[in-house]
């Protein structure tokens, strides 16, 4: 081992450094799972809205996507018309949308919902990170501006999922 060049001990070094830092920004902002059938299953960890909205998304390319939502408010018992993610450039309707749970934490109400769209629609809205989630209860808009953290998060996932193939 000691009549090993120096230069590829270095080349060695860097690439295994190299690989380790792809894997955990990875793990960092999304996960992914090879499934039985051959595809990929990813889980998006959550996008901050604000300190009352956080989403979670899970998906397989060229399909369905699943959206899960968590909103906090002081009271609890409000029934989501309908809700819209937007970018500056594109806005779609969430469709199929559930209550999963409502419960008090001693703080809050948390409800923690489950809509779908279209992979073609979460792949146009990852093209911009100034991303907007507009919920309409009991006929009251109510709109929530993405974190500036997370817009690095969807900057980062949109280059690594969606745009490497």
């Amino acid at each position: 081992m000691k009549n090993v060049p120096k230069s590829i001990c270095l080349f060695i070094g860097l690439f295994c450094l190299s690989i380790g830092l792809s894997g955990q920004a990875k793990g960092k902002y999304y996960l992914s799972y090879l499934r039985e059938e051959g595809s990929m299953l990813y889980f998006i960890k959550p996008i901050s809205f604000s300190e009352k909205v956080n989403m979670d998304i899970t998906f397989v390319k060229d399909s369905f996507a699943t959206i899960n939502f968590s909103i906090l408010s002081d009271s609890g018992g409000s029934k989501i018309d309908s809700l819209f993610l937007e970018n500056e450039n594109f806005s779609f309707g969430l469709t199929d949308h559930k209550l999963l749970f409502e419960e008090f934490d001693n703080r809050a109400w948390e409800a923690r919902y489950t809509a779908e769209c279209k992979y073609e629609e979460l792949v146009k809205v990852f093209t911009n990170d100034s991303w907007g989630l507009v919920i309409f209860t009991n006929g009251v808009q109510r709109s929530y501006k993405i974190k500036s953290k997370s817009k690095k998060n969807i900057h980062v996932i949109n280059q690594r999922v969606f745009l490497a193939n």
